[in-house]
């Protein structure tokens, strides 16, 4: 059987338009659930569209997990889901993930580590993230924070804009 190229155009077509407009479906799915408390669904819901590399899916994931918000409560598997969203440059995963490393739960207590993602957090619209540079630079050395500006530097060049 010969497979035309114009009508594997025509269906790739077709599921560029369909795919996202399911994935917008799926993500009210989750957003209702989430109002009505079934935190379960919700997580059903997230998990093939974070699966599936969607960053907003992959913050909510993490914030059930963290929470322990239809499923046990697993902060490193939040970080995982933070990681992966921030990543794509969502601002919210990478303050999340900035607390972490600011107090040690879920990840490695690490006030280079979060310097950065509050850095890369506040680039992106968070508000809190400023106050939280602010606050972790007291605890810092001169060289932590040379560190910190580096390693956002680092990872904001590899962020999508």
């Amino acid at each position: 059987m010969r497979v035309e190229p114009l009508a594997v155009f025509r269906v790739a077509a077709l599921c560029s338009v369909l795919i996202p407009g399911l994935a917008a479906a799926d993500m009210a799915a989750a957003d209702a659930a989430f109002e009505r408390e079934d935190y379960e669904q919700t997580r059903r819901e997230l998990e093939p569209l974070a699966e599936s590399g969607n960053p907003v899916a992959q913050y909510n994931l993490g914030v059930l997990h963290q929470d322990g918000l239809g499923t046990k409560r697993a902060r490193k598997v939040a970080a995982v889901w933070f990681r992966k969203s921030a990543d794509q440059g969502y601002g919210d995963a990478a303050f999340a993930l900035g607390m972490m490393h600011a107090t040690g739960k879920g990840a490695k207590l690490d006030p280079v580590e979060a310097y950065a993602w509050f850095w890369i957090a506040s680039r992106k619209g968070n508000e809190n993230a400023s106050k939280n540079m602010q606050r972790i630079t007291r605890t810092m050395s001169l060289e932590q924070i040379i560190e910190a500006r580096k390693l956002f530097e680092r990872r904001s060049a590899d962020l999508p804009d």
